[in-house]
């Protein structure tokens, strides 16, 4: 179990010592935190309760 822990960090290591893929990585979860953010953001002339009714009768 310690071998096997030992060898997941080591490869967690090596991926963030590649700059292009510690790059990539943190590309991503920027990107995925900043959609989060977004996501709270109303959006204009959109009827909310409408949207909500369509989406409980869809199921």
């Amino acid at each position: 179990m310690f071998l096997a822990m030992q060898k997941l960090i080591k490869k967690i290591q090596d991926i963030f010592e590649n700059k292009s893929l510690k790059r990539k990585i943190l590309f991503t979860l920027g990107m995925l935190a900043l959609y989060r953010l977004l996501v709270f953001i109303p959006v204009p002339f959109v009827d909310i309760t409408a949207l909500m009714s369509k989406t409980i009768d869809a199921t």
